[in-house]
C-alpha cells in the first residue's frame, strides 16, 4: 500500500473528500530520551539517531513524515474534541510498549518500560472508551515535550 498517498488523503471517496478527515486518529511514537533510544523497529526518521551506518536519507520514511503527512498534532496534555487527530510522543519505551511492559535492549530501566506501557494502555483505553473524543495523559514522566 502507498502510505504517502493514503496519509495525504488522496485515497478518499469519489467526491474527493480526504479519507483522513473522516477518521479519529491517535498515533504513539517512542522518540527516546533519558537514557532510552527511539523506536528500534520503525525509525522515526531515516536516518535516525540510532543509525551509525551512514544510511541514505529517505525523507518520506519513518513515523515523523507519516504523522506530518496525516496532519497529526502532537499533544502532551489532556485533550478533548469531536474529531481528534493527534500523536503522543514518549520519551521512554520501545516498539511493543503498547502491548508489553517487558524491558528491551537499550531502555534505561525496567520501571521506565513498565511506566510507558501503563500510560499507553491508559491513554488508548480512554481514547477507545470515549469513541476517540478524549486523550487523557496522566504520567507526564514518560511523555516527550
Amino acid at each position: 500500500a502507498d502510505r504517502v498517498n493514503y496519509a495525504n488523503g488522496t485515497m478518499g471517496d469519489t467526491d474527493g473528500n480526504r479519507a483522513i478527515n473522516a477518521r479519529r486518529l491517535l498515533m504513539f511514537e517512542v522518540v527516546g530520551g533519558s537514557g532510552s533510544p527511539s523506536d528500534l523497529v520503525i525509525p522515526n526518521t531515516v536516518p535516525d539517531g540510532n543509525d551509525t551506518t551512514g544510511t541514505v536519507a529517505a525523507p518520506l520514511s519513518g513515523t515523523e513524515p507519516l504523522a506530518l503527512l496525516m496532519g497529526l498534532t502532537q499533544v502532551s496534555v489532556d485533550t478533548s474534541g469531536s474529531n481528534l487527530q493527534h500523536i503522543v510522543k514518549f520519551s521512554a519505551g520501545h516498539h511493543g510498549s503498547l502491548l508489553t511492559p517487558s524491558n528491551t535492549t537499550g531502555i534505561s530501566t525496567v520501571s521506565a518500560s513498565a511506566e510507558t506501557f501503563a500510560e499507553m494502555q491508559s491513554i488508548m483505553g480512554i481514547y477507545f472508551n470515549s469513541d476517540g473524543a478524549d486523550i487523557d495523559i496522566t504520567d507526564t514522566s514518560v511523555i516527550a515535550p
